[in-house]
């Protein structure tokens, strides 16, 4: 029997409302959408695109990524399709007069059965995919045909802190309840002038303190590259991780583990000059570059011994001019960062593509790179947090590990044969392998200096103690390395692993197995509260383009006079407020921003998307190829 919109057509006067009126639609897209509605009571309205039409509930504490916590969910009459992107004010004195805010939207997947046999049987299990929401659910009926119970199922997504909370803007509009009852797109600023575009939304910056300390966002590791417009898509540089603290001219370092390397890099004490602002928090990473000027952790190594390019390549800022960026989207975060940093030889702003990361994975792994970075385009900053709104995708399987013992030199090497690593499982060190390639006589002489005192007569590994061809020396596990491999065998070690380099920014108890998750099952995790407890400290209290425009690494620096900016234009400037392709004339080629620009050659192009904050993040997206001959 086909669904009908009488009831809500009945309880409504469209000459007064701004509500859709609606007929019921041909169903085929399993679209969702979660509407916060400050009516008499706040609740949250979940919907389901179902056989034409939207079946509804209403929950009056919202949706929950928390297995622990049931809600009850009230069956309402069917909405039509077309109030999927409904927000506005409903008049006082109407049916349901009150702010109606998109809190959430996506797409969902039945587990089992037909959405009219779900709904006749009274249990309805789907998997949603949405910009906050995401995994498997259940919706169940319990005593009669209007009382409901929303079930969140543990899963990947499954998060205990979640906090309902925590989002206070639409995933549409980034506008607040208050901005939508005024009517108004959203609070933007700019620090460019009038007509140099860069539309800017800062509505969820706080004002406090400079946090003395931060512990940087990490990334969860999957297994293959994908497409969607609500990701963007980073260079994963091959370097060290630092967050910089600028402050009236003065510039602190922090490696990821919280430890101060001011003195390793004096260099970059120039930065707060290339930065517009007199307070910030940037993150980035240390790079050094070969003579193609792709990134190189092992040359990083050598800073100070042999002369290689280094930028400070930075894609994230969380803290500017007394506002604390935390809860801005990412995408206006990288606005930001545009806008206040200038690029130079010794600083550069990471670029990114949108939507299309498995051409962008291929254009890197053409380049040899080690992989790409795609963020939630609307993700908070989660200090601390490995989140499945930020994933990593590697082309090169590299693993930190942490030294457990070494096994003495033959023939005519010196100092040792091979390393015997580990990582942590369970609390205990694990072994994963012996790495004996990599080395040259210089690091394997530094390698030794630091392992000697070290020492000690039992082996630091669980279990039996790992087999080696010569006679292994154990040493304590302090110290961490770099290696990439070809694979994991079946029992849990690396195969052919090669040295990078120590990683002295890394503390070896938190150095875990990579195993990447499928790209298929993973979605983004937008719950946790932010700033993470203990990973915040503050003062007081205790595309191609991406890799073109990033770095003439191999050069010395040099102005880059009329490079195109990217920005979504002004209200009334020359072009309309639309997502936009920007082609640098300079490039005709993918990825030279990743492998050093002008002198590399080639590379990952010189194509850029900007959507306008304004728009929903499922907006198509017009494009031209991303990888070109």
């Amino acid at each position: 029997m086909p669904r009908s919109l009488s009831e809500y057509q009945r309880k409504r006067d469209f000459s007064k409302t701004p509500e859709p009126k609606g007929t019921p639609e041909p169903s085929g897209q399993n679209r969702f959408v979660v509407q916060k509605h400050w009516a008499t009571r706040l609740h949250y309205d979940f919907r389901l695109e179902m056989d034409g039409v939207l079946v509804s509930w209403a929950i009056p504490k919202g949706p929950t990524l928390n297995p622990a916590e049931k809600r009850l969910a009230a069956h309402v009459e069917d909405h039509p399709v077309s109030y999927y992107d409904f927000e506005g004010t409903i008049p006082k004195g109407e049916y349901g007069g009150g702010t109606v805010m998109i809190w959430d939207w996506g797409t969902f997947e039945l587990e089992e059965s037909t959405p009219a046999e779900s709904l006749r049987r009274g249990e309805v299990k789907f998997r949603l995919k949405g910009v906050r929401l995401c995994g498997r659910y259940a919706l169940v009926r319990t005593r009669s045909e209007k009382d409901w119970l929303l079930i969140k199922k543990k899963d990947e997504c499954a998060d205990p802190q979640f906090n309902i909370e925590t989002f206070t803007t639409s995933v549409k509009t980034g506008r607040t309840k208050e901005e939508i009852e005024q009517g108004k797109d959203a609070v933007w600023s700019s620090r460019r002038e009038e007509g140099e575009g860069g539309l800017i939304n800062l509505a969820n910056a706080e004002k406090g303190p400079m946090p003395r300390t931060l512990e940087p966002m990490k990334a969860q590791l999957i297994d293959k590259p994908f497409d969607d417009d609500r990701w963007l898509f980073e260079v994963k540089w091959d370097g060290i991780r630092l967050v910089s603290f600028i402050d009236d001219g003065k510039v602190r370092l922090q490696t990821r583990a919280g430890r101060t390397v001011d003195d390793e890099y004096p260099q970059l004490q120039a930065i707060s000059h290339l930065v517009s602002a007199r307070q910030a928090i940037l993150d980035g990473e240390i790079v050094a570059f070969d003579e193609e000027g792709r990134p190189s952790f092992q040359l990083l190594q050598n800073r100070g011994k042999e002369a290689h390019p280094m930028q400070y390549v930075v894609f994230d800022i969380v803290y500017f001019d007394g506002q604390r960026l935390f809860k801005v989207p990412l995408e206006d975060r990288k606005r930001l960062l545009r806008d206040v940093v200038r690029d130079a030889g010794l600083l550069k702003y990471s670029d990114h593509v949108l939507g299309q990361g498995t051409d962008f994975f291929k254009a890197a792994q053409q380049k040899r790179l080690e992989g790409i970075v795609a963020k939630l385009r609307d993700s908070p900053y989660l200090p601390g947090v490995r989140s499945s709104a930020w994933l990593k995708i590697k082309a090169v399987l590299q693993q930190e590990v942490v030294i457990g013992g070494f096994t003495a030199p033959r023939a005519s090497r010196k100092y040792f044969g091979s390393l015997l690593v580990g990582v942590y499982e369970d609390g205990k060190l694990a072994y994963t392998g012996h790495v004996g390639g990599g080395f040259d006589e210089r690091s394997l002489a530094e390698v030794y200096k630091l392992m000697k005192p070290l020492i000690i007569k039992a082996s630091p590994f669980s279990g039996p103690p790992p087999r080696a061809n010569e006679k292994p020396t154990w040493v304590k596990p302090k110290l961490v390395a770099e290696v990439k491999f070809a694979e994991w065998t079946r029992d849990g070690v690396m195969r052919q692993p090669v040295f990078l380099g120590l990683r002295n920014d890394v503390d070896p108890r938190e150095v875990r197995r990579e195993q990447p998750k499928d790209a298929r099952r993973t979605d983004p995790i937008d719950g946790q509260e932010s700033p993470a407890d203990g990973r915040l400290e503050d003062r007081e209290g205790a595309g191609q383009t991406v890799l073109d425009d990033h770095h003439d690494a191999a050069e010395q620096p040099r102005a880059r006079a009329g490079r195109p900016t990217g920005h979504t234009p002004q209200p009334g400037g020359r072009q309309d407020r639309e997502a936009v392709w920007h082609q640098d004339p300079r490039r005709d080629r993918l990825g030279a921003q990743c492998t050093g620009g002008d002198q590399a050659g080639g590379g990952l192009g010189n194509w850029r998307t900007r959507r306008p904050p304004h728009q929903p993040r499922q907006a198509a997206v017009s494009r031209r190829p991303l990888l070109e001959a």
